[in-house]
């Protein structure tokens, strides 16, 4: 029909088919941009359409559709939608508030170049710059302790001193190490000691040394008192001193520092300082023992009895107990006494002293005590102790000052029937008495086939003596060792005891002084080294055991040399 409007071309002032549609889609996004400018918290334009189901209803574009609801309902977005969940968000850092749950990861580089380990802030310096972070609070991280470090902050190097962790188990002996000074020429100046440590462990040191004790040895007086005041700055305090004038040193003995021992103390000071002299003050015993036929080590031995008579006898040392010279078998002996034991200490009993001195120059009318150098002299020291319940002991100090005594006594051979560890001023004492000229013999000890070798008989020089029977077997308790050089009588020996009487004794005490005769025999009117000495004592030996030397018997046994000397 003509003049009738054609439903497929749009009438002016009417809109198209379908544009009620389009404008209503255009004010719903024109809405949303300017709900976006004033919103408190804007939404990216890729929220806009969002899908989400709930209690089985579905919103697509605004829409709602309701299961109670016949026709649509339009919620218009005048707001953020209560179901929207914002998806990069951006907010500044001015009106960021502080996340208590979870913070992004932060992958831009920080600021400063580093920080100082967890376990190195505390002993440090805050450093101004750090990095602007924020990271979840976690377990400090376990490292490794470290000495020192160099750590950069803000372009300026700080050096970080981190103590040394302390030891896993208590008195292990890891503990800070020591400050030392010395002046150009290497002379030591001070030590300086960290004492924040962990005390060491509690242990006992009555069995083998003095507790809290250590010996220094000095050439001379100078040295011991520039050295006593570098270790009193250090927490040592100096108990006593003495200048050895015949041996030609000086020692010290000093208390170690509150909550350190006598060992861990010469441990340390061997390790930071080993040019010093420094020991513990060792203890030392008798090695004898009183056991149940009379008189035969002198037919063992080879003696002679017109030998009693020589007249160019030695002068000989003893470092024992004290020496009973009341005792009828020493009434006519030729002993003098003397004493290193201050007043007040408890003296130990005579009996091994005198049994010893016995065994040299002992006589009696019955025969009951044959000494095999009657008519030599003597120089006997009174050097041990014994407290109530306890061993009978003696020191390195007190045998050092007794070696000191005998070397101004002119003695050519000196007796040393004990034994213990190895001791720095002990040894030091030894080689002074063995330049010298002194020959000095020791008991090989009473320990028994395994036990660590004795000192001083295995100091180099030092003639170390074991004991044997009657048929010539081994003490059973005697040392063994490649130390042992040679065998003397020393099992079931008769000897005097203090103040009247006589028992038998057993050991290797009791053997050395029969090599101590052989020596001055030996000795008598000639001047021999301690190394000619050695070579008379070995040419004249009984071989026992294996072939030649070994650690049971040495080179065997010793036999007096016949006649008297010229």
């Amino acid at each position: 029909m003509r003049g009738a409007p054609n439903r497929s071309t749009p009438v002016l002032g009417q809109p198209p088919r379908g544009a009620w549609l389009g404008f209503w889609l255009l004010g719903l996004i024109g809405c949303s941009a300017v709900q976006a400018q004033t919103a408190p918290l804007p939404i990216s334009a890729a929220a806009a359409p969002f899908h989400k189901k709930i209690s089985g209803s579905v919103l697509s574009s605004g829409k709602k559709v309701s299961k109670k609801l016949k026709k649509p309902v339009v919620v218009r977005p005048t707001s953020v939608p209560m179901f929207a969940v914002p998806i990069n968000v951006s907010v500044p850092p001015s009106t960021r508030k502080p996340h208590t749950k979870k913070s992004p990861p932060n992958t831009a580089p920080p600021t400063a170049t580093s920080t100082p380990p967890r376990s190195a802030i505390a002993h440090t310096k805050t450093p101004s710059v750090v990095p602007q972070q924020t990271t979840r609070k976690s377990a400090p991280v376990k490292t490794a302790p470290v000495k020192t470090a160099n750590t950069t902050v803000s372009g300026q190097t700080e050096n970080l001193v981190v103590p040394v962790a302390p030891p896993a188990s208590r008195g292990s002996g890891s503990r800070l190490p020591a400050v030392i000074n010395r002046n150009p020429s290497g002379v030591l100046l001070s030590i300086a000691f960290q004492n924040n440590m962990i005390p060491a462990k509690t242990i006992n040191e009555n069995r083998g040394f003095s507790p809290r004790q250590v010996t220094l040895v000095s050439t001379s007086l100078q040295q011991a008192m520039a050295q006593a005041r570098i270790f009193t700055a250090s927490g040592f305090r100096i108990l006593r001193r003495r200048a050895l004038r015949n041996l030609g040193f000086v020692y010290s003995v000093f208390s170690t520092p509150k909550g350190m021992t006598s060992m861990e103390a010469k441990n340390r000071l061997q390790k930071q300082l080993p040019e010093l002299k420094v020991d513990v003050n060792h203890r030392y015993r008798l090695q004898g023992a009183s056991s149940s036929p009379r008189l035969y080590a002198a037919k063992v031995l080879g003696w002679q009895n017109e030998q009693t008579i020589c007249r160019k006898q030695v002068r000989i040392g003893l470092i024992d107990t004290g020496v009973d010279t009341d005792h009828p078998a020493l009434q006519k002996a030729h002993i003098t006494r003397l004493t290193v034991i201050p007043a007040g200490y408890p003296l130990a009993p005579l009996d091994h002293g005198t049994g010893v001195a016995a065994l040299m120059l002992g006589h009696s009318a019955d025969g009951y005590y044959r000494g095999v150098l009657q008519l030599a002299s003597m120089v006997a020291v009174s050097s041990f102790i014994k407290h109530p319940g306890q061993q009978i002991e003696t020191t390195a100090e007190w045998l050092a000052q007794a070696l000191d005594l005998l070397a101004g006594k002119q003695v050519r051979v000196i007796n040393m029937s004990l034994g213990g560890d190895r001791d720095q001023l002990l040894e030091r004492a030894i080689q002074a008495v063995h330049k010298q000229g002194i020959v000095v013999v020791a008991a090989a000890g009473n320990g028994g086939a395994g036990a660590t070798p004795v000192y001083p008989a295995a100091y180099s020089g030092v003639i170390a003596v074991t004991a044997v029977d009657a048929r010539l077997h081994i003490f059973r308790k005697a040392n063994q060792g490649a130390y042992v050089e040679f065998a003397a009588p020393g099992v079931d020996v008769w000897s005097a005891r203090a103040v009247k009487g006589g028992k038998y004794y057993s050991g290797t005490s009791f053997s050395a002084p029969f090599a101590t005769a052989v020596v001055a025999r030996i000795l008598q009117g000639r001047v021999l080294s301690i190394q000619e000495v050695r070579e008379q004592l070995r040419s004249r030996v009984r071989d026992l055991g294996a072939p030649g030397r070994d650690p049971v018997y040495g080179y065997g046994l010793i036999q007096f040399p016949p006649g008297c000397a010229s």
